[in-house]
């Protein structure tokens, strides 16, 4: 019961890399931090933007034309496809500005990552501490 009220959204993640640790018994606070920053896909998902952000990375486009016609230029058979692939070349100062843009950018990602975290941290806290208000009033 406590796991499903500090996991709501893990069941939605489209990928786990390992299957979901279920507690049983009497669960610390440090437990529930502790599986909550683990497998959140939130934050799973902001170290991925941190990475990203890390690199300037070239770009791909692919073009399919003539698709579906009539006669003889129905289907994929006499499709046109273009393939595009684009680096972006920087002149003068404008790479060290871009890199100085980058080192910033990716530090704001890594403070956005720190605030989610605090925040799942924070709700967790509250969730355990009604748990165990919850807990002490069924004793009662």
């Amino acid at each position: 019961m406590v796991l499903a009220v500090f996991f709501p959204l893990t069941s939605f993640a489209e990928e786990k890399k390992e299957p979901t640790k279920i507690l049983t018994g009497s669960i610390t606070l440090a437990q529930a931090l502790q599986i909550a920053l683990i497998q959140n896909p939130g934050l799973q998902a902001f170290s991925y933007e941190v990475r990203a952000r890390e690199a300037s990375n070239p770009k791909l486009q692919v073009e399919v034309e003539n698709i579906g016609g009539s006669g003889n230029f129905n289907g994929f058979d006499q499709s046109e496809t273009s393939v595009q692939l684009s680096q972006l070349v920087e002149l003068g100062s404008k790479r060290h500005l871009r890199k100085n843009s980058a080192v910033l950018s990716k530090e704001l990602a890594g403070w956005d990552q720190e605030v989610k975290r605090l925040e799942i941290l924070t709700r967790v806290a509250q969730s355990y501490i009604h748990v165990l208000k919850a807990q002490q009033l069924v004793a009662l």
